[in-house]
């Protein structure tokens, strides 16, 4: 028996065991049948097949009966169980294409372990391809995630001629919310209402996530009627950055949130259009409104309103760049070349949880740069003990960061 240790750029090291007759190469094969991995336990291939949809297993891996399994190209194989091995019998082969990837996955273990709530997590190059996904079709409760649709809805309104520093919104004080289809009122909030300019009311949403501002602009762009808003929000997503009916608006914030029916809903492919379009589309927003657009939520500088966690990658960007020996001046010039802004959201008491945003990433000395879309969710858990939700997103991150510092 022969132990052979593949150092795979992507994130750590697998073992592969290989058995008498059996190999492991890096080539170009025609392609067999598709595989179907297990939904749970371990996958043992008896019969060849090409890996044509990335997949994570919870096990280990067992390559047996003269078959071939293939990892195309753009496509990975992510072993979670933390023995991290691959077991390949006398006479099959596993062959890995160029672009294919295998890996031990760096959070879905830490989630799935961790939580018995429905997990998701999403990263895709901007342009690009996915470079990781799981349950990314998968519907979740997004709280305060899905505030970046209004956020969108507004700018788009801003471009187009509404003024943010002019236009006044009327908001319910403090935690006052006003549950109902109407109009804030004095008595519609049970206490008087306060008045806000556009401009503040987004920051407010999208900076300390106040509820009472996110209602008030469904109001604003309902014409008095919170769900006229959210209809056209919805439309916004729907028409504009090409979202499916499986996100949707349908309450407002801090009112009574899963217990709605139909209550908010969102997936991480059309969170992530949403970021890709709005950063990269001047059809969506053109630069100037695209400036605004960042500024008035969590980025890298902290917006306008200055939070430690905004800039959560930079931990990780450090670590990686003192791993290959950056300089301190180096260093900085990468992270002030960096760019980020998110939108998180959570429940009180950590059952429902997710995060979703965009980064650039510089490359070639800020002469190029990669950008990103991503997202991560916990849903409806019972119990969750997995790493915070900036945690596990950056830690998604990593690797493409690390392959952005080599590059730089």
């Amino acid at each position: 028996m022969q132990i052979l240790v593949l150092q795979i750029r992507y994130i750590a090291q697998i073992t592969v065991t290989l058995l008498l007759g059996a190999f492991v190469t890096f080539e170009h094969l025609s392609a067999a049948v598709p595989c179907i991995p297990p939904a749970t336990g371990s996958w043992v291939v008896n019969q060849s097949c090409d890996l044509t949809q990335s997949a994570v297993i919870l096990s280990e891996v067992t390559v047996t009966n003269n078959a071939t399994l293939t990892i195309n190209s753009n496509r990975y194989l992510g072993i979670d169980d933390r023995t991290n091995e691959v077991r390949i019998r006398d006479g099959s082969r596993l062959i890995i294409r160029d672009g294919g990837k295998l890996f031990r996955h760096p959070i879905h273990h830490d989630m799935v372990n961790n939580t018995d709530g429905v997990i998701g997590y999403y990263l895709k190059r901007v342009g690009g391809s996915i470079v990781d996904q799981f349950n990314q079709n998968t519907p979740f409760y997004p709280a305060s995630t899905i505030k970046v649709l209004q956020h969108l809805h507004a700018m788009r309104a801003v471009q187009a001629g509404v003024a943010l520093a002019t236009t006044t919104l009327t908001v319910c004080p403090g935690n006052n919310t006003n549950c109902s289809d109407n109009a804030n009122t004095n008595t519609n909030c049970g206490a008087p209402t306060i008045s806000e300019t556009l401009q503040t009311s987004i920051l407010r949403m999208m900076t300390p996530s106040d509820n009472q501002s996110t209602n008030a602009i469904q109001q604003l762009f309902g014409n008095g009627t919170p769900s006229v808003g959210r209809t056209a929000m919805n439309l916004t997503g729907t028409n504009v950055v090409g979202w499916s009916n499986a996100s949707a608006l349908q309450h407002k914030l801090a009112c009574n949130n899963v217990s709605n029916n139909p209550f908010n809903t969102l997936i991480l492919a059309d969170i992530g259009s949403l970021y890709e379009q709005a950063m990269t589309n001047n059809n969506v927003l053109q630069p100037a409104t695209r400036a605004q657009f960042r500024n008035l939520m969590q980025n890298e500088t902290g917006g306008l309103i200055v939070n430690q966690q905004d800039f959560f990658i930079q931990n990780v960007i450090t670590q990686e760049a003192n791993k290959l020996g950056f300089s301190t001046t180096d260093l900085n010039n990468f992270l002030a070349q960096t760019q980020q802004i998110h939108k998180a959201g959570n429940l009180p008491g950590n059952n429902y949880l997710s995060i979703a945003g965009w980064m650039q990433l510089p490359t070639n000395n800020g002469a190029q740069n990669r950008q990103y879309v991503y997202g991560v969710f916990i849903d409806n858990a019972t119990f969750n003990n997995a790493p915070s939700i900036r945690t596990l997103a950056r830690e998604l991150m990593r690797a493409e960061i690390k392959n952005a510092l080599e590059a730089y």
